[in-house]
């Protein structure tokens, strides 16, 4: 599950290995992401109560996609343009990746017990 690494495109988030865009590099802030899922991933495992956590994260990333808002301030904070539409899928995106993270340590659980 966690061992396997797909890059994903700068332009349309588009899942390829290696990842294919129309712009040289693109997808680095992407690969940043994809390497911190994977340092949550870590986490969550270490820590105590990880459901817990992982909750408040998905709960956060749940907020964020019901307010339009979210993605126009976190746009305009952004050196150059970026468009809010495109925070607006990466929200949407991480949070179900993280829901599936939270799968994970659910499935986990059940099975060590």
């Amino acid at each position: 599950f966690f061992k396997k690494k797909v890059c994903f495109s700068g332009f349309d988030y588009s899942s390829t290995v290696p990842a294919v865009d129309s712009i040289s590099g693109s997808q680095m802030d992407l690969n940043s992401n994809i390497d911190a899922l994977r340092e949550v991933l870590r986490e969550a495992q270490l820590v105590p109560r990880p459901m817990y956590y992982m909750g408040s994260a998905i709960q956060c990333l749940e907020e964020m996609s019901e307010h339009d808002n979210t993605s126009d301030a976190c746009s305009k904070a952004m050196v150059g343009y970026f468009p809010s539409c495109r925070l607006d899928k990466a929200i949407k995106h991480y949070l179900a990746e993280l829901r599936d993270i939270q799968s994970y340590l659910v499935s986990r659980d059940k099975i060590n017990q």
